[in-house]
């Protein structure tokens, strides 16, 4: 029997197909969603006789994608227990699951960040006696009906007359970018906005810890594990 795939689609779910009816499994991340951040949603599949009336049927929601893509997978195939199945990204890099290490982290290893919002730096200037009060009633006004939320706002420098200030602008994403696209997405989502920051920082929605491993000499290593298993030691010359 084949490997079950579960896929990755360019608006950033993940989809599984039923094996038996004419419904897809999609995860997706919704934080409006009580016991998200993860969800899994039903629906038909595209020209399917009942997609023109029916939409998205909610079918849990998890804590942690693993448990999302498990789930969706038991639905696909229509058992209790996830089979071993892969999950395929966009850019055609996979991976299997279920595994020790989270999905996130297998992800951030292969160049995926599940990025929580873009944080743009935003230098303005004022009057030399403004003050935070100010600056920060300045930005509001400035932004008002913009889709962001003002962070921090910090005090930079007076010079030329003028008290120049940086605040903290975010937006909102949840979802998974290529690390070396991070930056030009974050940068085309502000300037969407009408605003030009001065740097793109992101957040993510979990810590990711970063595995790594050396590469040995198969050969030398049969070697020295031989030795070792049957009570062989070496001892250098002093």
């Amino acid at each position: 029997m084949s490997t079950f795939t579960v896929h990755h689609r360019n608006d950033g779910s993940f989809e599984a197909a039923s094996i038996e009816d004419p419904i897809v499994y999609r995860v997706l991340q919704d934080e409006s969603i009580k016991g998200g951040p993860w969800v899994l949603v039903s629906r038909p599949k595209k020209g399917s006789h009942d997609g023109a009336v029916l939409g998205s049927v909610l079918e849990g929601a998890f804590e942690s994608l693993d448990s999302a893509l498990e789930s969706a997978v038991c639905k696909a195939v229509v058992e209790e227990e996830a089979p071993r199945f892969r999950v395929e990204m966009t850019d055609g890099a996979s991976f299997q699951r279920p595994g020790c290490v989270s999905a996130e982290s297998v992800l951030a290893g292969l160049g995926w960040i599940n990025v929580r919002e873009m944080v743009g730096r935003f230098v303005f200037s004022g009057p030399e006696e403004m003050t935070e009060e100010d600056a920060s009633h300045l930005v509001s006004i400035d932004l008002d009906k913009k889709s962001l939320v003002i962070g921090s706002i910090d005090f930079l420098k007076i010079e030329d007359g003028n008290s120049h200030w940086c605040a903290d602008l975010k937006i909102p994403y949840n979802g998974f970018l290529r690390s070396e696209i991070i930056e030009s997405m974050g940068m085309s989502a502000f300037s969407e906005q009408g605003l030009n920051v001065a740097c793109i920082e992101w957040t993510t929605r979990v810590p990711v810890k970063n595995w790594t491993a050396d590469i040995v000499d198969l050969a030398q290593w049969k070697i020295a594990n031989d030795l070792t298993r049957d009570g062989v030691v070496e001892t250098a010359a002093v």
